[in-house]
């Protein structure tokens, strides 16, 4: 709609091209419910531990008998923040901006934070008012110095390809029916050699972990 007028796009016969999906991404659990009541699709950025996720979808449950929505409709998935790596300090260490930039969603200004576990809620507050826009999505946010290696490990999976395997293998089985992996990369700068980095990553957890999920 434009105004009052109905717009489209008339070279789109709807008869040959599907709607496009939607898919909505949920931090909290409002937009969870309305995701269980609009979306086609629902992604998760509630972090990778797996109590995490259970809450995600206990409350999408909750919602889905509340509505008598068929959980079948809805295809369920996550963001995880995954770095595959040999050295697993330094996949602790590459998965930091990742995990405090998903925080920040937790915690995002006026965001309530009463249902957040004590994991997260102490650092969603802090993000709050410390969060460095300025630096968003980048090594260089001085927010990241709140953010300590065992908030990591516990937010995210980092760490060698067994590792990786042990953390994601219970969190499909949770019902996950996709994941958008949200990576890191040893070359923070220039970006055509961070991009590199990064598939060679996703290469490792291709091989070495993917084809042994369950």
């Amino acid at each position: 709609m434009l105004g009052d007028k109905r717009t489209g796009l008339r070279w789109l016969d709807p008869a040959i091209v599907p709607p496009v999906p939607v898919d909505i991404a949920c931090t909290g659990p409002k937009t969870i419910c309305m995701a269980a009541d609009t979306a086609d699709r629902i992604s998760f950025a509630v972090g990778s531990a797996p109590e995490r996720l259970r809450w995600a979808f206990d409350t999408l449950n909750a919602r889905l008998k509340e509505t008598g929505r068929d959980r079948r409709s809805l295809s369920v998935g996550a963001f995880l923040n995954i770095v595959c790596d040999p050295d697993e300090q330094r996949a602790l260490q590459l998965g930091k901006m990742i995990a405090g930039m998903v925080a920040h969603f937790a915690g995002i200004k006026n965001a309530p934070v009463d249902h957040l576990p004590p994991q997260l809620k102490g650092l969603a507050i802090k993000m709050q008012r410390q969060y460095d826009m300025q630096h968003h999505a980048q090594e260089e946010g001085s927010h990241l110095e709140l953010v300590d290696d065992d908030f990591v490990d516990w937010f995210s999976i980092c760490g060698p390809p067994e590792k990786c395997l042990d953390r994601l293998q219970p969190l499909i089985e949770m019902g996950l029916d996709h994941v958008y992996v949200l990576g890191g990369s040893p070359v923070p700068h220039p970006h055509g050699e961070r991009q590199a980095a990064m598939v060679e990553q996703t290469k490792l957890l291709a091989t070495a972990v993917l084809p042994k999920l369950s």
